[in-house]
């Protein structure tokens, strides 16, 4: 589980123009290869609505992944990876935190190569909603950042609940002709 910017991956794997690739994702057929590039925490200013994917880590062998919001489940690349394994291929996990290192003055933070990755199930189309088991387990230390933004996700959860469980607390007490403002009252409806 070593870390690669996305040129040394890509020149790794024998493709010499890195520079063309601007998705997360990268076919290579004549290796019969998908390289998912994953960002885990994607800040609003650097990714649009379609590519805020919804990528983190389920536990140390599985890992949820958002495919393009293009790809249906019955295109030719959504069965690709649905049937990755019957048809010959292989698909690689790479993830970093952010997109820009925040130690490095803003240049692109490395990713961590996670592995090779097979597919267990998804749901929904455009886009896919994939998990992936992989080959092996995701390192302890890294575990807490790839599952970052699932644990935010529950978080921001907790807190709507409690808002909730708050707002029904201050309509029952209004009913029993406690004075509250009307001010108070009304941000809960």
């Amino acid at each position: 589980h070593c870390t690669y910017s996305r040129d040394q991956l890509l020149v790794a794997l024998d493709f010499m123009k890195p520079a063309t690739v601007r998705e997360g994702v990268k076919w290579l057929p004549e290796k019969q290869l998908d390289v998912f590039f994953v960002t885990l925490n994607k800040a609003d200013k650097d990714y649009s609505p379609t590519t805020m994917y919804n990528d983190y880590s389920i536990n140390e062998s599985l890992f949820h992944w958002q495919s393009q919001s293009t790809t249906a489940e019955s295109s030719p690349t959504g069965q690709r990876y649905i049937h990755h394994k019957e048809r010959g291929s292989k698909v690689i996990l790479v993830v970093r935190e952010f997109k820009a290192d925040r130690e490095v003055n803003g240049l692109a933070e490395s990713y961590t190569y996670l592995g090779t990755a097979n597919y267990v199930k998804h749901q929904g189309s455009k886009p896919m909603n994939i998990t992936w088991h992989l080959d092996r387990p995701i390192p302890a230390k890294f575990l807490k950042k790839t599952n970052k933004l699932r644990n935010r996700n529950n978080r921001m959860s907790i807190i709507k609940l409690n808002c909730d469980i708050f707002c029904k607390l201050i309509k029952v007490i209004a009913v029993y002709r406690l004075e509250f403002s009307d001010n108070i009252l009304q941000r809960c409806t």
